[in-house]
């Protein structure tokens, strides 16, 4: 097995990763079978499924639409949000929120989104 590894998951590439951090993803579920892998030392057009050169587990999904969602809180902000768009015809009119109302949701949300460095 190559030593480091690029993957594509939902439709980003990712990478590239150890042998041992792509065998840590399929049994996390953050790689899934059909899923596409390549090495380090090859073009992604020669990528092939996942589940053609590593083992899953047996009850591994094989798509994201399988995976359970985890529930997440509603920001404390968006029932002011809410709030305030009923009361407002003209969109536009809304003052912009204050960075400090929103910000720290924008970073979350980006450190959710991010793959985890190495």
């Amino acid at each position: 097995m190559s030593d480091r590894w690029f993957y594509q998951h939902a439709n980003a590439v990712h990478g590239p990763v150890s042998a041992e951090q792509l065998l840590d993803l399929v049994e996390s579920g953050g790689l899934l079978r059909d899923d596409l892998i390549w090495p380090e030392s090859i073009d992604a057009v020669a990528a092939i499924p996942a589940e053609s050169a590593l083992k899953f587990p047996a009850a591994a999904p094989a798509d994201t639409a399988a995976l359970p969602r985890s529930p997440r809180s509603a920001p404390d902000w968006l029932p002011e949000l809410a709030q305030a768009l009923a009361a407002v015809q003209d969109l536009t009119k809304l003052p912009p929120p204050r960075p400090a109302d929103w910000i720290a949701d924008v970073r979350r949300a980006e450190s959710m989104s991010r793959p985890a460095a190495e």
